[in-house]
C-alpha cells in the first residue's frame, strides 16, 4: 500500500511547493486558451486546465506545470500535424489526454515529469525523447501509429519509465533508438503490432525489468536485453464500450511488480485534480 501512495505523495509534496511559490491560471476561466496561460505563467506557476477539450499545439516553458482536472475529460487535440504539447525542462505535465498530432508530446534535452496522462491516436509517436528521459508514470501510451514512446539517444540514471501501460501501438510499444540508456520497470506493454521492445545494438545496456510483456507480435528483438524478472500474461483488462479499460488495475498484475508492487497503471481512488481541496492534487485557493 504504501509503495502505491509514494508516486501521489511526490506529486503532491511538488505541486504544495508550486502553490506555495506560483500563481495559479485556470483555463478557461481566467485565460480562454491553454498556450495564452503559459505564455503569462512564470517561474513556479501552475496553469489548471478545466475539463473540456482544447484544440491547440503547446509549447512549454521551464519551470511550469500544466495539469489538467480529469484525465479522461481534459484533452488537448491537435490539428493532425506537428508537435501536439512540446515539453521543457523542470516542467510537470498531469491529468490530460493528448492526442491527433504526429507526435503526442516531443521533450528535447529536458526532464519534465510526465504523469496521470494518456497519449493516443497520433500519427507517428506518443511520447518522443531526445537526449533526456523525462520521469514517465503512471500513464497510458496506446493506438499511436508508429511507436508508443520512442527514445533517441536518451540516457538518464535519476529518471525512468514506470507503471505505464503501453498498447495497440502500430509498430512497437517502446524504441531505443542509437545509444540509449534507460530504466523500465513495472509497465505493462501490450498488444502492439510488432514488437513491445524494440532496441538498438547500442542501447544493450538499458535495463527493462519487471514488466508485463504479453500479446505483441514478438516481445522485443534481439538487442532488448529483457531478463527472467520480467513475465508475460494475459493480464485481462476489462472491456467498456468495446474498448479496454487500461486505467483500471486487473487483479493479475496486482503484487507482479518489483517489491510486490503493481505492474501498470496504478489506480487513484479519484482521477480528479481538485481546484478546491478534496485531493492530493488539490490546489490550495488562494
Amino acid at each position: 500500500m504504501y509503495i502505491r501512495m509514494i508516486p501521489q505523495i511526490i506529486l503532491l509534496i511538488i505541486l504544495c511547493f508550486i502553490s506555495a511559490n506560483g500563481k495559479r491560471i485556470i483555463i478557461p476561466d481566467d485565460i480562454e486558451k491553454i498556450q495564452d496561460g503559459i505564455e503569462k505563467a512564470e517561474h513556479g506557476d501552475t496553469v489548471f486546465v478545466k475539463k473540456g477539450t482544447y484544440r491547440e499545439l503547446i509549447v512549454l516553458k521551464e519551470n511550469i506545470s500544466l495539469i489538467g482536472e480529469n484525465t479522461a475529460e481534459t484533452v488537448i487535440q491537435g490539428w493532425g500535424y506537428g508537435v501536439v504539447v512540446m515539453s521543457a525542462d523542470n516542467a510537470l505535465i498531469s491529468g490530460l489526454t493528448i492526442e491527433n498530432g504526429n507526435i503526442g508530446i516531443r521533450c528535447k534535452n529536458a526532464i519534465p515529469i510526465i504523469e496521470n496522462v494518456i497519449v493516443r491516436s497520433n500519427k507517428e509517436t506518443g511520447i518522443h525523447c531526445i537526449a533526456s528521459l523525462p520521469e514517465i508514470r503512471n500513464s497510458v501510451v496506446y493506438r499511436n501509429k508508429w511507436t508508443g514512446i520512442f527514445l533517441e539517444s536518451a540516457r538518464s540514471i535519476k529518471s525512468s519509465i514506470q507503471h505505464c501501460v503501453i498498447a495497440e501501438n502500430g509498430y512497437c510499444g517502446i524504441m531505443l533508438a542509437n545509444r540509449s540508456e534507460v530504466l523500465i520497470q513495472n509497465n505493462m506493454i501490450y498488444d502492439n503490432k510488432k514488437y513491445g521492445i524494440w532496441a538498438d545494438e547500442q542501447a544493450r545496456r538499458s535495463r527493462i525489468v519487471y514488466n508485463n510483456i504479453h500479446g505483441n507480435r514478438l516481445s522485443h528483438n534481439f538487442y532488448a536485453q529483457v531478463d527472467r524478472s520480467n513475465i508475460s500474461e494475459n493480464p485481462d483488462y476489462p472491456v467498456i464500450n468495446g474498448n479496454r479499460s487500461y486505467t483500471t488495475t486487473p487483479v493479475r498484475l496486482k503484487g507482479k511488480g518489483k517489491n510486490g508492487t503493481t505492474i501498470g497503471f496504478l489506480e487513484k481512488e479519484t482521477q480528479d485534480n481538485s481546484i478546491n481541496g478534496s485531493n492530493g492534487y488539490q490546489i490550495p485557493k488562494e
